[in-house]
């Protein structure tokens, strides 16, 4: 793979035609403020912890990319969006722009010369395979509150 080929990938996962599905941008469109903090049911994450977590480790594998093999972040603290924006009513923007903003510094990435392809093709893959199965999440959390199935507690494996 090449890198226009990569950034091409990158941008239909984020906001274009995906291979998988609807787009990073697609699934988070129409969630509201109120609804993102919202959990769906007891011992489950709210679309807002999963974006958190979703830039949480979208930090991590950026920052392992320029260099940094020791960044990491804690999983439990990886959940909390009120590390992102502690006012619930601006929260779910604020997350939605950091994400946004990840997506900007991969392009940035996979656009430097300096980076060599092994690299921009194991950052690409890895924020997409992670961010994939958390923003599936979303869409069911999305798809179960919208037409408000009783799932029978299929729920709780999110």
């Amino acid at each position: 793979m090449n890198t226009k080929e990569l950034i091409s990938r990158a941008n239909n996962f984020f906001n274009g035609d995906a291979s998988y599905g609807d787009a990073a941008m697609k699934i988070l469109e129409g969630v509201t403020s109120d609804g993102a903090l919202k959990n769906a049911e007891k011992n489950t994450h709210s679309a807002a912890e999963l974006v958190a977590h979703i830039i949480g480790w979208e930090e991590v594998y950026l920052k392992r990319a320029k260099g940094d093999p020791t960044a990491t972040i804690d999983q439990e603290l990886s959940f909390d969006w009120k590390r992102i924006d502690k006012n619930e009513k601006t929260a779910w923007r604020s997350l939605v722009t950091g994400f946004e903003t990840n997506h900007k510094e991969l392009i940035s990435i996979l656009e430097e010369d300096r980076y060599d392809m092994q690299v921009k093709e194991t950052l690409l893959n890895s924020i997409m395979e992670h961010d994939i199965y958390h923003l599936a999440q979303i869409a069911f959390i999305k798809k179960m509150v919208s037409s408000k199935h009783n799932f029978g507690g299929m729920i709780h494996f999110l």
